[in-house]
């Protein structure tokens, strides 16, 4: 592998670290390397859209591979002035006081042991991953058909539109380019397409998820609850799609990143402006990523003018918060929809929809079954385990029983509500699909289950009670200023 890979790899990681610590400038409280953990594992989600971002524009004005090294130059330079704006900021705040750790009151060898198991599950788990890598350095289907085979057409130069055509409208190429443009972008710095790219690519996203849902688990309920949120996470990563280099983890983290921002502003019951813009930037994130992320969207819209209404709140309100989400999504989803009338043929989702069936499908009660059905099996055998996750996740909440600060309360509700709705949005798509619906149903329902459930075990440990008397961080004040 070359070692080059690796420096190509860590700009956009740098960069999105840096946007990061300059949308929050101060130090948050509460245990502050745990911060800054969380802020690292967000970063590649940032860095990687940014960077998919800029190299999008340049390929539009310019081409792939026109002056590539005018390019690296570029995005140096950005991340030189993203530093020096991050050292400005820093030198000019004011001293704060050092950070209160929270004490711990938990039973330190559960922790222990916890934190043992997940270690060995992590090892175990590297383990399968090299060997996958090897045996499979292309990954499935849609790896090398869709993502991989688009990074291939992006990089070849002056003919990259090509990869565009209907001629190859079994490869989905209306898919959206955050992945085939990070691939493509090392790959024209390298010179030569080495499987290794979609392989580390595929392995941040990965560790990103892993790592962001523990530590936001740990930052409000504590280490041990963060640990057993871990083992579930590394359960999913394991059983589903992790080794096939498919886009649903990527779009997964944007998902879980999301949900934490707006969970943040929510339970601090404040519009913050850097949790809205940052927000945004991920939602945008998700849209470049995959089709579905116009769900989620949907769905995060939908849920906060229904809280607003229910809490008589009106526009004039939220107006701060509305402005600086629409300012962190709009280069993306400019992007995207840019994209889409310039370049992709239309969805065949689109294309093959007959609207005179629609009532029918409607009224299917067949449809309905038939998806409930799948819906079932899915959540009993998802990742093929040899014990049911789900299940045995709502046994383990009977068991320890319900617990939700009171400052949280609104923010579970509206996480529960987007997550509903999310899920609510897919099974329309199944009911009105032009497809077979039950080809349709089992070619692609354990892709929507992964995107969704990382952030499903993020609600899920909002809501118990820990095993033991462990920690609960209060999120009020969770944020030392308004951005």
């Amino acid at each position: 592998m070359n070692p080059i890979i690796l420096l190509t790899l860590l700009s956009p990681i740098m960069s999105g670290y840096l946007l990061i610590q300059i949308l929050f400038p101060r130090l948050w409280s509460g245990n502050h390397w745990l911060w800054t953990l969380w802020k690292l594992f967000l970063a590649p989600a940032v860095g990687f859209a940014l960077v998919s971002l800029i190299y999008y524009l340049w390929s539009v004005i310019f081409s792939p591979v026109y002056a590539i090294g005018v390019l690296i130059s570029v995005e140096i330079l950005i991340t030189l002035i993203l530093l020096a704006f991050y050292l400005a900021i820093t030198r000019s705040q004011t001293p704060q006081d050092k950070p209160v750790i929270p004490s711990a009151t938990h039973n330190k060898w559960l922790l222990t042991a916890a934190a043992l198991l997940l270690i060995l599950v992590l090892a175990n788990y590297f383990d399968d991953w090299l060997r996958e890598s090897l045996s499979t350095p292309f990954g499935d289907w849609d790896a090398w058909a869709i993502w991989n085979l688009r990074a291939s057409f992006i990089s070849s130069g002056e003919n990259w539109r090509s990869g565009f055509s209907e001629v190859l409208s079994w490869s989905h190429p209306d898919y959206p380019l955050l992945l085939p443009l990070n691939v493509a972008r090392i790959w024209v710095m390298l010179a030569q397409r080495s499987v290794w790219v979609p392989i580390l690519v595929s392995l941040i996203f990965q560790i990103s998820l892993l790592g962001l849902l523990i530590t936001s688990i740990q930052l409000l309920r504590g280490y041990l609850q963060g640990i057993l949120a871990g083992l579930i996470g590394a359960l999913v990563l394991f059983a589903s799609l992790s080794f096939k280099l498919y886009a649903d983890i990527p779009l997964a983290v944007y998902f879980l990143g999301a949900n934490c921002l707006i969970f943040f502003a929510e339970s601090e019951s404040r519009d913050n402006k850097s949790l809205a813009l940052l927000t945004g930037l991920l939602v945008g994130g998700a849209l470049w990523t995959k089709n579905e992320g116009w769900a989620m969207l949907g769905a995060m819209v939908i849920t906060k003018l229904i809280l607003d209404l229910l809490l008589h709140k009106s526009i004039s309100q939220t107006r701060k918060w509305w402005g600086y989400f629409l300012l962190g999504l709009a280069p993306l989803l400019l992007a995207t929809v840019h994209f889409k009338l310039a370049y992709a043929p239309p969805s065949d989702l689109v294309v093959n929809l007959n609207f005179g069936s629609l009532p029918g499908a409607f009224l299917s009660v067949e449809r309905y079954l038939t998806i409930f059905r799948f819906a079932k099996n899915q959540i009993l055998e998802y990742g093929s385990l040899i014990l049911p996750l789900i299940p045995l996740m709502l046994i383990y909440a009977i068991i320890v029983g319900i617990s939700i600060p009171k400052n949280q309360k609104f923010a579970v509700i509206s996480l529960a509500l987007r997550i509903t709705l999310l899920m609510g949005i897919y099974f329309m798509v199944y009911l009105f699909t032009p497809k077979d619906l039950v080809w349709h149903l089992s070619t692609s329902m354990e892709r929507l289950v992964t995107q969704i459930f990382p952030s499903f075990i993020l609600l899920f440990f909002l809501v118990v009670s820990g095993p033991s008397r462990d920690e609960i961080i209060s999120n009020t004040g969770i944020i030392s200023e308004d951005g």
